[in-house]
């Protein structure tokens, strides 16, 4: 059916019809110009996903305790204010020593004493040379020292002398002054999400706040419990329980993306009902995602309504019809999902992915891909990039794919084995085993 897949490709509704309550006549939502079809009418992988990110707008930036962006994304270049540490410190209770002086080892070197603490913004004593002195784990070690050794590797003599047991070599045992951050050098960039150790780090550098951008609030909308007896009456109950599956298994990955979640069942496709629920959602949401069994058309309308619709063929299997639209005052992305729970599971990785990055400000938008080996022959479907689930392991030094599951039929258990997807080019018809893929971990 080239002509109807040319027609849903190019397929892209605006909210011409108004609501009775005018909110879809007011909305100032737009989409960028769609990209090039093929011959069949169907946009590139790539080009799908460069429009969506050009659709979606950054959420803004803000100022947080530092504590509290935990998981958020930073949104500036953060510069040394100044080293961390400040001095060389000792990473192990020992003796601080001249590198040149354990040249000889065995050989007796005067122990001067226990390092007293200091301030570390003060200045520490100089070590003469031919000398030790003793030091504790975490303080900084005097002037003229560059190395320490561990208690267990030296033999106390008499007359306050110790002896080496090997060769000291300039650094061990050391934390050099600006190991952690450098004086006037970038140590965090925008788009790093703040890790625990990031957190850390940041304190260490002196900073109880920075510039983020929040997690982003998403909508799940589950339309596989709908009441209405027209609704059901046309509609194959068959598989739904697996349909079912698909908000779960959305609302899973969102959470696991750092994303804010909240599920809700849809009972009834009656356009004001319809309306009132989009609408509500509009308020607490950056991201609503509807995963539909039942009533994508009835969806779509009042998508139209409330906004600007674009509907799609991509050249990828599983999850090759795309419906995305932008609506309400804040330019509010959705996308509605194939029914599919691997078709659904895929469109989120190439798709809702990079537009949640880019919502909270992740960089880069679209996560980057791995190169593996097939680790057997694969069948391909001519004329599609296809996504298979994989199992990724290392064997004999590199990365090798093993499919879960038969080709082109991904189910929800093939997807439970998995850990990556990789992508089966559209110019061949079969993998051979031991040829490089691209691969998108989970």
């Amino acid at each position: 059916m080239v002509d109807g897949m040319a027609l849903f490709a190019h397929q892209t509704t605006a909210n011409t019809t108004a609501h009775k309550d005018g909110i879809g006549a007011h909305s100032t939502a737009t989409l960028p110009p769609p990209p090039p079809l093929d011959a069949l009418g169907r946009r590139t992988l790539t080009d799908h996903c460069d429009y969506l990110l050009q659709a979606t707008t950054p959420q803004p930036e803000f100022g947080i305790k530092l504590f509290d962006a935990l998981g958020l994304t930073l949104c500036e270049n953060i510069k040394g204010d100044g080293n961390v540490p400040v001095a060389d410190l000792a990473e192990i209770d020992g003796y601080a020593v001249r590198a040149t002086d354990t040249e000889f080892a065995n050989e007796d070197l005067q122990a001067v004493g226990q390092l007293v603490m200091l301030p570390v913004l003060e200045p520490a004593p100089v070590l003469p040379k031919g000398n030790a002195i003793r030091v504790t784990a975490g303080e900084p070690i005097p002037l003229g020292a560059d190395a320490v050794v561990p208690l267990a590797l030296i033999e106390e003599r008499a007359g306050n002398e110790i002896a080496l047991l090997r060769v000291f070599q300039t650094g061990e045992w050391v934390r050099p002054a600006g190991s952690d951050v450098t004086d006037r050098v970038v140590f965090a960039r925008s788009g790093e999400v703040i890790t625990e150790t990031l957190l850390a780090l940041l304190a260490a550098a002196g900073l109880d706040r920075v510039l983020t951008r929040p997690a982003a609030r998403v909508s799940v909308l589950s339309f596989d419990h709908i009441t209405d007896p027209e609704a059901i009456a046309t509609t194959d109950r068959r598989g739904r329980h697996l349909h079912s599956a698909c908000s779960f298994l959305i609302g899973a990955k969102l959470l696991g993306d750092g994303a804010k979640v909240w599920r809700n069942d849809v009972t009834s496709l009656e356009p004001d009902k319809l309306h009132e629920l989009i609408d509500s959602e509009l308020i607490r949401s950056d991201l609503i995602v509807a995963t539909s069994a039942l009533g994508i058309g009835a969806v779509r309308e009042e998508l139209a309504r409330m906004g600007v619709v674009d509907a799609c063929q991509v050249a990828v299997t599983p999850g090759g019809e795309q419906v995305f639209a932008i609506i309400g005052e804040h330019q509010t992305p959705v996308f509605v999902l194939p029914a599919d729970p691997a078709a659904a599971f895929f469109s989120y990785h190439m798709f809702i992915r990079p537009v949640l990055r880019k919502l909270t400000g992740v960089l880069p938008h679209r996560p980057q891909s791995k190169l593996c080996f097939a680790s057997e022959d694969m069948v391909s479907e001519p004329g599609v990039f296809e996504l298979c689930p994989v199992k990724l392991h290392t064997t004999a030094g590199r990365l090798v794919a093993t499919p879960c599951g038969q080709p082109q039929l991904t189910t929800l258990a093939d997807l439970a084995q998995a850990n990556a997807i990789v992508g089966l080019p559209e110019d061949k018809t079969e993998i051979k085993a031991g040829e490089p893929l691209q691969a998108w971990e989970f």
